[in-house]
């Protein structure tokens, strides 16, 4: 392999940069490992593969280089000091970080919980490590052939168990997607190939051809009315999240029809709404389906505006409407700040802050045999306030649940819910990422006995019998 690939997605994203360092950079990996293999593949090619995924994640150069030098403890001629002598001091630290982060064991082997500390207290001081490490996990798992059974049956748990699960939390949409398809089809194979053979063969040619229909029926409009777009592509959503559609909600694979979406990125936010009008006058738009995460960002910092409408052919067709700096942060979540050179967010970093409190407060659920299990995080949602709180609830939880999550009162006042700014039953229920009001009656109304029935969390059934044998 050459570093051309890598410098041409590089160039593409730093205009004008210098990338002398990049071919400088490979040599000296190549020097480092040559004649090593590492699960069936050249040592080098590996840690080119990383620097490529930090790459097309638009990682600055240091992180790249790190990406590069990732694996230098296995090197027979050169070391950290070499790296820091060639290339400075802190290509050099965000190699020791990536080094310290992989001598954390998963296990627990007396000192697990401190080492989870560390992995965390890494947050604060600095993230590019773990978002470096979460590229070699890919890579890992893009090369999982070369594995013995027992090496990849690790390398599978531990990314369900702590890599999918992080990668969720700093909404890392892009890594997090690859990793659970991945690993869904090394667990489930039988299960992936019927879903590949549904929706990636059987429905290429016609999702293609919707695809291009509506696309180009659209960029026509666009550009009649002066509205300047980027890019229109469609989006096929991933086998794992389309088996869990079909296993929560007991669906026939011919019954499942919303696999694709259509994606829009226009070069500022003026002009997302511009083209939400325009689709919206094409095609009639899917009643209560309309939501502006530009006006109103998820706590995580996810921008974009979301419609569905009636198609060609009546088919219903997802929109996803966001600007470019939008989709990256989309796509890469908490990554992208070091592309656009931001500041994280207080707001994210609240948000952060919170899931990492929860994930905490459940490291003590181990299950028989010491391994790590996020299986109480897998089982909650995270539902925010008006005010960008976040409530965690389980899965399935109510607006009754979140109402007596948040107070008592809320519960025994309830007199209506708004979801996303949407009207909703007091039975409906709640997704991960909904914004949750509760609407107050003037006189007190419950609880009633058939709360019991609505409400899902343990806390919320408490307070309702504990209300109800008051009253």
């Amino acid at each position: 392999m050459t570093p051309d690939l890598l410098i041409q997605i590089f160039k593409s994203n730093y205009h004008g940069t210098d990338v002398s360092n990049i071919h400088r950079a490979f040599r000296f990996v190549s020097q480092a490992f040559k004649g090593q293999v590492w699960h069936k593949e050249p040592a080098p090619d590996h840690c080119l593969r990383v620097a490529e995924q930090l790459a097309s994640m638009k990682m600055p150069l240091p992180m790249i280089l790190a990406g590069l030098f990732h694996d230098i403890k296995f090197s027979r001629t050169k070391n950290i000091d070499d790296i820091k002598k060639e290339f400075g001091d802190e290509v050099k630290k965000l190699v020791e970080g990536v080094e310290q982060l992989s001598r954390f064991s998963y296990h627990l082997h007396g000192t697990f919980m401190e080492n989870m500390k560390k992995i965390f207290a890494f947050f604060a001081e600095d993230l590019r490590p773990l978002f470096i490490k979460f590229a070699d996990r890919l890579v890992n798992l893009q090369t999982l052939d070369g594995y013995s059974r027992e090496e990849a049956v690790k390398l599978v748990e531990d990314t369900w168990q702590v890599h999918i699960p992080l990668a969720d939390a700093f909404g890392m949409w892009r890594i997090k997607w690859q990793m659970e398809d991945i690993c869904f089809k090394f667990d489930q194979p039988a299960e992936y190939d019927k879903l590949e053979k549904k929706f990636g063969l059987e429905q290429k040619r016609l999702r293609e051809s919707i695809i291009k229909k509506t696309g180009k029926e659209l960029s026509t409009k666009l550009k009649k009315q002066g509205i300047k777009y980027l890019q229109i592509n469609g989006r096929f959503k991933h086998y794992y999240s389309i088996y869990k559609k079909i296993q929560k909600k007991g669906l026939r694979f011919n019954e499942v029809y919303d696999v694709f979406a259509l994606r829009v990125i226009t070069d500022s936010a003026d002009n997302c709404y511009r083209t939400l009008g325009v689709i919206h006058n094409l095609w009639k738009p899917k009643p209560k389906k309309f939501k502006d995460y530009i006006a109103v960002p998820k706590p995580n910092g996810y921008q974009s505006l979301h419609t569905v409408v009636f198609g060609p052919d009546g088919r219903p067709i997802e929109f996803q409407i966001r600007t470019e700096e939008m989709n990256d942060h989309a796509q890469y979540g908490l990554a992208a700040n070091f592309f656009y050179k931001h500041d994280l967010p207080t707001k994210q970093l609240k948000w952060l802050n919170e899931v990492m409190k929860f994930k905490k407060n459940s490291l003590k659920d181990f299950n028989s045999t010491g391994r790590f299990q996020f299986s109480s995080f897998v089982q909650r949602i995270f539902v925010y306030t008006p005010k960008g709180d976040v409530i965690d609830l389980p899965v399935g939880a109510t607006p009754l649940d979140f109402a007596y999550h948040i107070h008592t009162r809320l519960g025994e006042y309830y007199d209506g819910a708004k979801v996303n700014d949407l009207a909703v039953a007091m039975d409906y229920q709640l997704n991960n990422g909904d914004i949750v009001e509760i609407i107050l009656a003037e006189t007190k109304i419950g609880p009633q006995k058939s709360w019991l029935e609505i409400a899902k969390s343990t806390m919320a059934k408490n307070k309702i019998r504990n209300g109800l044998r008051v009253s």
